[in-house]
């Protein structure tokens, strides 16, 4: 505050451009924008038998999504119904929703439900307050209205998070700005200051030397005449300023129209996008069918060539072969050969399964 005072002075002194005494305006008009609010993130609320605890974020910003977890500590049976709204400043109340349908939690349990919302672009600076509305019913725990019972109910209402607009946020950086600025400008007067001691003791230095009063009060007529043309070039280029931050603010309003542009476009493609997912897992199904029934009339074909491949062989007969009997005594007959009793091909006698039918012949 003292700083604005100071500043008062000089301006009466007429040592000031209209810049610094605008600067000066939009200090005291942020002065009155309310600080943050303090945030706690949870709030629980007593009840007689019951605890209603309700979480959320500490701070948040527009067009965030702010999450909120209602818990319900019980110590005795009761049936509970929550629903929930938002206050998004200035008074705006959403509609009720329902979070949690009647449910029943007996004693030493709880139960956590979750709710969320999305806190809009253009709300205004204030407080976002959270209203949850609890209903409970039991056997003794009722409100009676002309003989019909109905569930009692209590509300807990916790402060949300302070949200800051984006216009005050905006405003906010624009006087961070102003502020540099204004530190310039100060920096810009200690200067004029020097000069202007300066320029003192030369006055005061003329008195005595009057042989060089005039050329002394012509030197200090032009350094006046500098910090001048300097004071209303500086207030130029602050104007300058000015009509580059409008035309900032209109580029800024086209950039969020073509976001919302660019917002609607990528939910149409999204949308193509699943669909053509669902396409795709079809024609995936598809070709996997395909895939089994070729694979199933492969399969038949090969079964098929095995079984025309293995025809039963002919019976062996064996050679009839003519020994020369000897005049005194006639050989042993040979041994029979041996052969499967189901399709009378030959086999060894170590064999167990018929080489020819496959079937088994010994035990």
């Amino acid at each position: 505050m003292w700083l604005v005072v100071v500043l008062l002075l000089f301006s009466k002194k007429k040592l000031l451009s209209t810049t610094v005494s605008f600067m000066l305006i939009m200090s005291l008009l942020l002065m009155i924008i309310p600080p943050l609010a303090a945030e706690t993130g949870s709030m629980t609320c007593h009840y007689e038998g019951f605890d209603i605890e309700v979480t959320y974020p500490e701070s948040a910003s527009p067009n965030d999504r702010i999450d909120v977890d209602v818990t319900i500590r019980t110590a005795r049976a009761l049936n509970f119904k929550v629903a929930i709204k938002y206050m998004l400043g200035e008074g705006i109340f959403t509609r009720w929703g329902i979070i949690l349908d009647w449910t029943k939690i007996y004693a030493g349990q709880e139960k956590t439900v979750s709710a969320s919302f999305d806190i809009p672009n253009d709300i205004k600076t204030g407080q976002i307050w959270i209203w949850v509305e609890v209903l409970y019913y039991g056997s003794e725990d009722y409100s009676s209205i002309k003989g019909e019972k109905y569930p009692n109910f209590v509300d807990c209402i916790p402060p949300g998070p302070y949200i800051i607009s984006s216009e005050d946020a905006k405003l906010r950086d624009d006087y961070g700005e102003l502020k540099q600025d204004y530190v310039a400008l100060g920096d810009e007067l200690n200067a004029v200051k020097v000069e202007l001691s300066d320029t003192a003791r030369e006055l005061e230095d003329t008195k005595k030397q009057l042989s060089d009063a005039h050329f002394q009060l012509n030197e200090v007529q032009g350094k006046l005449a500098a910090v001048n043309s300097e004071l209303d070039k500086t207030r130029k280029e602050l104007g300058d300023v000015n009509a580059k931050l409008v035309e900032a603010k209109d580029e800024n309003e086209k950039l969020k129209a073509d976001v919302r542009s660019l917002n609607s476009e990528k939910n149409a493609l999204e949308n193509e996008l699943s669909i053509e997912k669902v396409k795709s897992s079809q024609l995936q199904f598809l070709n996997i069918i395909l895939a089994i029934g070729i694979v199933a009339c492969l399969a038949l074909i090969a079964v098929a060539v095995v079984k025309m491949r293995r025809k039963p062989a002919p019976p062996y007969t064996p050679p009839t072969v003519q020994v020369a009997q000897p005049p005194a005594v006639a050989p042993p007959p040979p041994p029979p050969t041996p052969t499967c009793p189901f399709c009378g091909a030959e086999i060894r006698p170590d064999d167990i399964f018929c080489p020819n039918c496959g079937k088994k012949i010994k035990e």
